[in-house]
């Protein structure tokens, strides 16, 4: 008897990395997800692919999409961050009370 592995060898439904690539372009370009990139290959290349095989390539493919950029944050206050502007004290005001 043979010992060895008993998965299959060659998946004969796979994927071809043509049309990989062309996902994980358009990955890095939109960031759009899995049901939009589905849309877009079928408008523009004419390509009728499941969202949950572009879910498995945009898995399988993770390490290589390019992170998304980081925006820095704003300074200010909280009171800022939810809308909420402070209005500014009149300093002829706070001079006439002192005297």
């Amino acid at each position: 008897m043979k010992d060895g592995s008993k998965a299959p060898h060659r998946v004969h439904n796979k994927t071809s990395a043509e049309i990989e690539a062309r996902i994980l372009e358009l990955r890095d370009k939109t960031r759009y997800g899995p049901v939009r990139l589905k849309e877009e290959l079928e408008e523009l290349d004419g390509l009728m692919i499941s969202e949950y095989t572009i879910r498995n390539i945009l898995r399988r493919n993770k390490a290589k999409l390019k992170p998304k950029p980081h925006k820095p944050h704003k300074k200010g206050s909280v009171l800022m961050w939810i809308g909420i502007r402070p209005k500014p004290l009149k300093s002829s005001k706070l001079t006439s009370n002192m005297s």
